[in-house]
């Protein structure tokens, strides 16, 4: 409360201090929501072509996408995808890789350097089906290499 004095008179008026940055700017709020927009949207093209490799997690934000070895339906490969708000605009996904069937997935230095190439070469484009290809030539490879093992 601050008081002043304003033509012989007392006043009180109340002060309310407010830290902008702790709100999104309107072109924050429209960055995010561009970027929510397009994730959501990449998501449901994904769906559509994947309808039983992929798996939402948490909206369009999260999802795991599978794939079986078609020798062996046991087996399988897991691509688990996290979209940070600033996908696709600014930030590529994180993303783990588990495999069902053995302790230590080789090459996974090659997968690590075709999503990164993926993401120098499109950034700021939605990037998870250039990703998800990737990773099923990956998973392929993987399969082959324990077969022969």
């Amino acid at each position: 409360t601050c008081k002043s004095r304003e033509n012989g008179k007392n006043s009180q008026s109340n002060t309310i201090a407010v830290n902008v940055t702790e709100f999104p700017t309107t072109t924050e709020q429209q960055w995010i929501l561009d970027n929510t927009q397009q994730q959501t949207e990449e998501f449901e093209q994904l769906k559509d072509i994947y309808a039983t490799e992929i798996v939402a997690i948490k909206g369009p934000s999260s999802y795991s996408f599978t794939v079986y070895n078609e020798d062996d339906a046991k087996q399988s490969i897991i691509l688990t995808i996290k979209c940070p708000k600033e996908y696709p605009s600014k930030s590529p996904p994180s993303y783990s890789i588990h495999c069902t069937h053995l302790k230590q997935i080789p090459n996974r230095n090659s997968i690590a350097r075709s999503f990164d190439a993926v993401w120098n070469d499109n950034q700021g484009e939605p990037i998870m089906m250039q990703w998800i290809s990737e990773f099923q030539e990956f998973a392929v490879s993987v399969f082959s290499h324990s077969a022969n093992e």
